[in-house]
């Protein structure tokens, strides 16, 4: 359990690595992480920063739990992997969270869907720039939608697969006022 406020700095700590808020990669063995009851913070100012994301990905987890938290950084979870259990409850999440091909154990995925909501799935494009729902109405790159879409599918298989419809549900309508906001935004050169 702890609280971290990430200071910008210019130079590189021991070991010539730059600073970062948190940071775990790890592929040789099955991790078990819980961090609960923590606040992230980082300044306004480089919150868009990859350095100072919170880097939980390229990672293989036996069970993550996440929960009380407040995070007030983006949270980068892509190509993890999590084998057994994935718990997040009673969190606020005020940045994205990277979620590109992220490999989740269905029946043992526990999210409440509320603190994830509001377009908060993020993946990264081809270019390195991060893409949420916020930016479907605009965005022309076939790969990062995809992307997208394929990651709300995970959620939603994962809340069908527990029987909770209502987050189901509500993932689903996500899902697809993204979708179709990409969909009108390519209608005019794609046509089909």
């Amino acid at each position: 359990k702890f609280s971290t406020i990430a200071q910008p700095k210019d130079e590189y700590l021991g070991m010539a690595m730059e600073y970062r808020i948190f940071m775990i990669d790890n592929r040789l063995e099955n991790l078990n992480l819980i961090i609960e009851n923590s606040e992230f913070n980082i300044p306004e100012s480089v919150a868009k920063d990859p350095q100072y994301f919170i880097k939980l990905s390229n990672t293989n987890y036996q069970n993550i739990k996440f929960n009380n938290n407040i995070v007030n950084a983006t949270v980068d979870l892509s190509e993890a992997t999590i084998s057994n259990l994935f718990m997040s409850f009673n969190c606020k999440y005020n940045q994205k969270i990277i979620v590109n091909a992220i490999n989740l154990n269905p029946v043992n995925t526990r999210i409440d869907w509320e603190t994830i909501a509001h377009r908060k799935l993020a993946v990264v494009d081809t270019s390195g720039q991060l893409i949420s729902g916020e930016e479907m109405h605009k965005i022309k790159d076939e790969y990062a939608a995809n992307n997208l879409m394929s990651c709300y599918a995970n959620l939603y298989s994962a809340f069908r697969s527990q029987g909770n419809r209502l987050f189901a549900n509500a993932c689903y309508v996500e899902w697809k006022d993204v979708e179709t906001e990409y969909l009108e935004n390519i209608y005019p050169t794609a046509k089909n």
